[in-house]
């Protein structure tokens, strides 16, 4: 048994929330699929989320990120936890960078995983930024050009779906002319 003054039992009371948050918000790290190295290298930012009156990092970051993305997204939310006013614009703002920093790791991921070369991956990135649908990017395969690209994301950008239909099936009849004529070489 101890006992504690008025001003020491505060202290303890938030010093012991705190290590419960940290305790809650690493565990659910843990349960979520999060590797010790992620979990280690988010241990600042976790206490201070754990200071602010606990913080839910957790919905805001996802163990396919790297430790340097993780970072990045647990201090954007952290930035977010100090806006007081959750009606305002700061806070619309600030919720909308997290999205926008999780919708750009999700497409580089997504891209990654791909057989794009580096410059394919740059231009569907840049017709992303310009209004390009990632969910489109399908209906792109690794055989387009840089240029094919652009040209075909920016028919779709601008919502001339028939011109990038036909060009689809332009580049579909070249594609398929030129394979004939490699193999009809390689077989004579």
């Amino acid at each position: 048994t101890f006992t504690l003054s008025a001003v020491d039992s505060a202290n303890f009371e938030k010093f012991m929330n705190t290590a419960r948050n940290i305790y809650l918000t690493e565990s659910t790290f843990a349960e979520n699929g999060f590797s010790d190295e992620q979990i280690e290298s988010l241990r600042s930012h976790t206490v201070t989320a754990a200071t602010l009156d606990f913080i839910s990092l957790e919905q805001y970051l996802d163990p396919k990120y790297s430790s340097e993305q993780l970072t990045q997204l647990a201090e954007k939310a952290i930035e977010l936890k100090k806006i007081n006013n959750i009606f305002s614009r700061e806070y619309q703002a600030a919720y909308n960078a997290i999205e926008e920093m999780k919708s750009k790791f999700d497409i580089q991921l997504t891209l990654d995983e791909s057989d794009y070369s580096n410059e394919q991956k740059e231009h569907i990135i840049a017709a992303i930024e310009n209004g390009f649908d990632f969910s489109s990017v399908s209906s792109i395969d690794s055989t387009f050009t840089p240029e094919e690209i652009d040209t075909f994301t920016s028919y779709i950008i601008r919502s001339e779906f028939n011109k990038a239909i036909e060009f689809v099936r332009n580049r579909e009849i070249v594609t398929d002319s030129v394979e004939q004529d490699s193999s009809e070489r390689i077989n004579d």
